[in-house]
């Protein structure tokens, strides 16, 4: 199974709460550019799990738009700010029959969840910063249990998107 973890674009830094702020016109084409970054690698998630916070969903649904394809877009409050690794095994688990999942949060929840799925723990420096997307081959989900296969910042991504 391959595993995409999207970190939200970039985001308004003044709202009502942290949960209301959304995406920038910055991050809703930073947002825009992975989706059309995977749909021209040819990777297609089955399924989209996001934060429920309004610039991870934004940044979902302009990926999802730009994938050109359908499929569902699910919000759960387990990937909201705060998130702890096994929170994440278990959505991936629910999601056991699909090929390719992508899961669209925050920081530092995504480092933490890499260096966990790659059995580096705290020796594993990897910052994921807006709008980056990393990919993993994940045998089952679980500690020590995946391989990362790439991790592309955004100041990438609409490069190799041909944007």
């Amino acid at each position: 199974m391959n595993l995409l973890l999207l970190r939200h674009g970039d985001a308004d830094r003044h709202a009502s709460s942290d949960f209301a702020r959304k995406l920038t016109d910055k991050g809703r084409a930073q947002s825009a550019a992975v989706g059309s970054f995977l749909r021209r690698l040819d990777i297609r998630p089955d399924v989209i799990v996001t934060s429920p916070l309004a610039r991870a969903v934004e940044t979902a649904t302009a990926a999802l738009e730009n994938l050109k394809t359908k499929i569902p877009l699910i919000e759960d409050e387990r990937l909201a700010c705060g998130m702890a690794p096994n929170l994440a095994f278990e959505l991936i688990r629910e999601q056991e029959k699909a090929s390719c999942i992508m899961l669209v949060g925050h920081e530092p929840d995504f480092s933490g969840l890499a260096a966990a799925l790659t059995g580096m723990g705290a020796s594993l420096n990897i910052e994921m910063k807006k709008a980056s997307c990393a990919c993993f081959d994940l045998d089952m989900p679980g500690h020590s249990c995946a391989t990362l296969k790439w991790l592309v910042p955004h100041k990438l991504i609409s490069t190799l998107a041909g944007e």
